[in-house]
């Protein structure tokens, strides 16, 4: 076999780590890619990373099924994992995924929380897995690091939850002196009741550039997460 300078084999590693909420640490180890972006899937939701110089890089991914099948592209290499996660489908998740400079961020607004309070969880106030835990409420996480394809996917623990309401969900996009009067696109996934994911292509002109450091919002995108309680 083929070994890195530094005495690896160059076949690649990968481990899966299941987490709080559903969630699964997933590591990465390809000796002989370091500096080299890598293709990270898992269903639908598909995320680049670049390695570092020991060819290492590693992210959370959020289980959308009890057997979550995790892929990495290395390389010439296609490595394959799977991670048993029992509660997978007690967590709704819905995802927004683009290629590039961030233009769209996912904003979920709890029970009608309204904007900066407490129950509006986007980027800036993203929460913790804990808190899901709790049943209390959902959290958000940043995938990818600006290197390929990013993510935010916001997670709720409908399978756990007491609370009774609804979740507005709501994309928005920076109209920035960059981005203004350009085609922006993304796929929106959202986890369906029923199991599976469904997915929808995103693109939008942005408004033009009299309208910059304002933002915009895509109303209609994501179907709202109702809260029966129990």
């Amino acid at each position: 076999a083929k070994m890195s300078p530094f005495g690896f084999s160059c076949d690649p590693t990968l481990e899966l780590k299941p987490r709080d909420a559903a969630m699964i640490y997933v590591k990465l180890f390809a000796p002989c890619d370091p500096d080299r972006v890598m293709t990270f899937r898992h269903e639908s939701l598909e995320i680049e990373l670049a390695t570092d110089s020991f060819g290492r890089a590693s992210t959370m991914l959020p289980a959308l099924d009890t057997e979550a099948i995790v892929t990495v592209q290395a390389g010439g290499h296609t490595v394959r994992r799977v991670a048993t996660v029992p509660d997978a489908r007690a967590f709704s998740r819905v995802a927004i995924i683009w290629e590039g400079p961030q233009v769209f961020r996912m904003n979920a607004y709890e029970l009608g929380a309204e904007r900066g309070e407490t129950g509006h969880i986007w980027s800036g106030s993203a929460k913790t897995p804990a808190r899901a835990m709790r049943g209390t409420g959902g959290f958000l996480v940043q995938l990818g690091d600006e290197s390929g394809r990013s993510a935010e996917v916001y997670t709720f623990p409908t399978g756990y939850t007491p609370l009774r309401g609804i979740v507005e969900l709501v994309v928005e996009a920076d109209v920035t002196k960059e981005t203004c009067g350009q085609k922006a696109e993304a796929t929106a996934l959202q986890t369906s009741p029923l199991g599976g994911m469904t997915s929808t292509d995103v693109r939008v002109t942005l408004p033009g550039c009299d309208e910059a450091g304002q933002v915009t919002e895509l109303k209609n995108l994501l179907q709202d997460m109702r809260l029966a309680g129990r």
